[in-house]
């Protein structure tokens, strides 16, 4: 594994990947000496095993693909938030003080994001603000425990009072608003589909779902019926 991660001129990290992967399979200690994130491949290790059991498990967080828009360039991936440093496409994270180097108007920073990953990345020395439509839309699975409170967290107040009077209770009790039911503009999905191309099959699919999952019965129904117009166009 360490000859093919130093064969300069190879493939090297894919082919170093590969290699651990196939030692390991057949290995059953640890590589010799410190592992970096080591309890991050542990943890994913035994969260890869839980699904391929059945088990219900967190998966991992995606940016809304309707909104997302990748920086332009990969030094603008990191950047900061009203909360702090984020990484566009992966959520927050936090400098390591390991320091990392200067090129320029560019720096090198050793970074650790939230899940528990390290990755030394190129930025910019003055970090620009990334919008929030690059970063995750964390969900936990269905049937966790908190899976309806942190949903419903991705709604601005007003949209989440909207949905509850929606979705009124029985017996006259105070509504409670739907855990998956998180709004969806139709124009939006509709442009993005136009960008994406009315034939790509996932593209379309993706969006069905998104409707389904997040919007009302009426938004699926409308959404059905423009994509049947729009494709017999």
């Amino acid at each position: 594994m360490v000859m093919a991660a130093t064969a300069v001129g190879s493939d090297t990290d894919t082919i170093a990947t590969m290699a651990g992967a196939l030692i390991g399979a057949i290995t059953d200690g640890n590589p010799e000496g410190p592992l970096m994130d080591a309890e991050l491949i542990a943890s994913e290790a035994e969260r890869f095993a839980s699904i391929s059991s059945g088990n219900v498990s967190r998966p991992q967080a995606y940016p809304d693909l309707l909104r997302w828009d990748p920086p332009r360039s990969q030094v603008d991936v990191l950047g900061r938030d009203e909360s702090g440093l984020v990484i566009a496409g992966l959520g927050s994270a936090t400098e390591l003080p390991d320091p990392g180097g200067a090129l320029g108007d560019y720096r090198w920073r050793w970074i650790k994001t939230d899940f528990g990953q390290t990755m030394l990345i190129k930025g910019r020395g003055e970090l620009p603000l990334i919008h929030q439509s690059l970063l995750p839309v964390r969900e936990d699975p269905p049937g966790h425990p908190a899976s309806g409170i942190s949903q419903m967290r991705l709604l601005p107040v007003e949209d989440a009072q909207r949905n509850s009077e929606a979705h009124g209770g029985p017996r006259g009790e105070p509504a409670r608003p739907a855990p998956l039911d998180r709004g969806v503009d139709l124009d939006t999905v509709m442009k993005w589909l136009e960008s994406e191309g009315m034939g790509d099959d996932r593209a379309v699919g993706y969006a069905i779902r998104r409707v389904a999952r997040d919007g009302s019965p009426e938004q699926l129904v409308l959404l059905l019926g423009l994509l049947r117009d729009r494709l017999r166009e």
